[in-house]
């Protein structure tokens, strides 16, 4: 991993598999509007018993074994937040979807060295 790209990138897979794993269907990655709208994009959208999430995906790639840094959720901006919320409007209105709507997050934190990762499901971060 080079980039901080494929760092999110690997980190997005992680987050599916994840989901997949714990019976959610994934309805839709990198998801966004077909019209313009204010900036937005949802990294997963996902649905469990008839319940959409909304999950937004943060990952840190640990280059070395000693290295602190910040739970990766915590880059996750009220603006960050917002531009769900429009998404997501958008999305039920665009496929006429009912039901809940729960926003959640994901981090995801990997180990280059040792190729492992700690993922953290965190749900109804938008309160």
């Amino acid at each position: 991993m080079s980039t901080a790209w494929e760092c999110g990138r690997l980190g997005e897979e992680i987050a599916a598999r994840y989901l997949q794993r714990r019976g959610y269907d994934i309805v839709a990655r990198n998801y966004m509007p077909k019209i313009p709208i204010k900036r937005g994009e949802v990294d997963i959208i996902a649905e469990r018993s008839g319940v959409l999430y909304c999950v937004e995906v943060k990952t840190t790639c640990l280059r070395h074994s000693s290295e602190n840094v910040d739970p990766p959720q915590l880059r996750i901006t009220r603006a960050k937040l917002h531009a769900m919320e429009r998404v997501m409007a958008y999305y039920v209105r665009a496929y006429q979807r009912t039901g809940a709507i729960r926003y959640c997050a994901i981090s995801v934190c990997i180990n280059v060295h040792t190729r492992k990762a700690q993922v953290q499901f965190l749900q109804d971060i938008f309160l």
